[in-house]
């Protein structure tokens, strides 16, 4: 591959978006146990976004299958990453719920709407991630989300995310292990 690292998975989209894509680079079969319903353990699973100019996310995106029960629920979140404490400081944007249904890896994305600045810079790292303790509609279920195990951190993605617990009490865990991702972000 002769795109430098810090370059790989990274295309202009629109005059101003830029998408950075690792699913580009993922296999679609290679995967991590992600998320639990809201009675399970590991209640957000996601990526630390720190890109190397300040921006305005646009959206995110991960793909995901179900792995037991009927479905698990979820809401997209975009958190403040607090590096110095391993966690989310506060939830900066909440996204509406959807749900995890199905056996095959599907790409679940998220559109912060126009009207909402959401921003991050490398001073401003945030948590791009899918939520699933405010979702109790189903209970006893799980699902799987793509990883990319070739592929540890890139400069704007410094590590993946998950949580071990409730948002206010729970352990933050990073790791170096990319997520087939797409993050659409405009410079500002």
């Amino acid at each position: 591959d002769q795109v430098p690292r810090e370059e790989r998975g990274v295309t202009m989209v629109g005059m101003d978006i830029t998408e950075l894509n690792t699913a580009a680079e993922w296999d679609g079969i290679n995967c991590v146990a992600s998320l639990e319903a809201s009675n399970g353990v590991t209640k957000c699973r996601g990526i630390v976004f720190a890109p190397q100019d300040k921006c305005c996310i646009n959206g995110f995106s991960f793909h995901l299958r179900l792995k037991r029960g009927n479905g698990v629920g979820f809401v997209p979140i975009v958190g403040a990453w607090h590096a110095a404490h391993t966690r989310v400081s506060s939830i900066l944007h909440k996204g509406a719920p959807q749900e995890i249904q199905g056996a095959d890896f599907t790409e679940y994305s998220y559109q912060v709407p126009a009207e909402q600045q959401v921003t991050a810079g490398p001073d401003d790292p945030v948590v791009l991630g899918f939520y699933t303790e405010e979702c109790t509609s189903h209970r006893s279920s799980s699902a799987e989300i793509g990883q990319i195990p070739s592929l540890s951190a890139l400069p704007s993605i410094p590590s993946s995310v998950y949580l071990n617990g409730k948002l206010s009490t729970g352990t933050w865990r990073t790791y170096e292990g990319t997520l087939a991702c797409k993050v659409s972000y405009t410079k500002l």
